[in-house]
């Protein structure tokens, strides 16, 4: 397992029909302030956001057209899995209305989840649903993941589904979409861990093998946040495995370990707070 952060090369030809228009989609929740540093660049953007999740808007996806300046912004910030390309013959407020319509999905288990429309990564997962009823909007995506770039079209032989009030996910796309999630993880992680504990990493041959284990502990002690996730591994990094193997520091060993009237994310911030405390006492 690697992770490749930055924009793959080389950027694919835009190849489009005549009567159509290049747009880039942007992920407000992965790139901080998204709205005005395209505001800056005099890029118009339009949040794709129904009005009922106006308050979600900062962290919204944005989608603009794709002119030079656009794209020269856009590989001068040099990310994977940030922002995507589309071709349309609509106009980019018809696309930010159909696109804001999978801002929430219906998971497989009936309940109501934030999808992630600017993430390149995830959009690969609806759109290979060739029975989509964007697709009718979309004539062709780009999409730079951090395994390369994903070029997808619509199969004209097949029929778009109607479109409902809510799009539902496939078993498939819903355990794609958590692999993803999963990923995700690992890499934030990987990323916290070489900034504030990079000796944690050196003592792993592995390390993403060794975040992906703890990481599914984690979520598996009912630590399902990012947030959580990133006290939990504090904890590994300050006092070691040894803190859920042995009984060397009880009171944050049950802390982790033992249900109580306190929500899993306090349990293990309290637990990350005592740890920090344990090894300045040894210091």
């Amino acid at each position: 397992m690697s992770f490749s952060l930055q924009l793959p090369k080389p950027i694919p030809d835009f190849d489009i029909l005549s009567h159509e228009a290049c747009f880039l989609i942007l992920d407000g929740s992965q790139i901080e302030k998204l709205e005005l540093l395209l505001l800056q660049q005099d890029l118009q953007p339009q949040a794709i956001c129904p009005l009922r999740f106006l308050p979600l808007r900062e962290v919204s996806p944005f989608i603009i057209k794709l002119t030079p300046t656009a794209m020269s912004w856009f590989t001068q910030y040099n990310q994977a899995n940030v922002g995507y390309i589309i071709s349309s013959d609509a106009n980019i407020d018809q696309l930010a209305t159909i696109l804001s319509d999978f801002f929430e999905v219906l998971s497989p288990y009936g309940s109501k989840v934030f999808l992630k429309v600017g993430q390149p990564e995830v959009m690969n997962v609806i759109l290979n649903d060739q029975e989509c009823y964007l697709w009718a909007a979309i004539s062709k995506v780009w999409l730079p993941t951090r395994e390369g770039w994903i070029s997808l079209c619509h199969d004209e032989k097949i029929a778009l589904k109607k479109k409902r009030e809510i799009y539902p996910l496939s078993d498939q796309q819903w355990k794609q979409l958590g692999d993803i999630t999963r990923r995700n993880t690992v890499e934030k992680v990987h990323q916290h861990l070489s900034t504030y504990f990079p000796e944690a990493l050196q003592q792993h041959n592995y390390p993403l093998l060794w975040i992906t284990e703890w990481v599914k502990n984690a979520h598996d002690m009912q630590f399902e946040t990012d947030t959580d996730v990133l006290h939990f591994f504090n904890i590994l990094a300050l006092l070691g495995e040894n803190v859920l193997k042995t009984d060397r520091y009880p009171h944050i060993k049950q802390l982790l370990e033992t249900a109580s009237a306190q929500t899993p994310s306090m349990r293990v911030a309290k637990a990350d707070e005592l740890a920090h405390k344990e090894v300045s006492h040894v210091k």
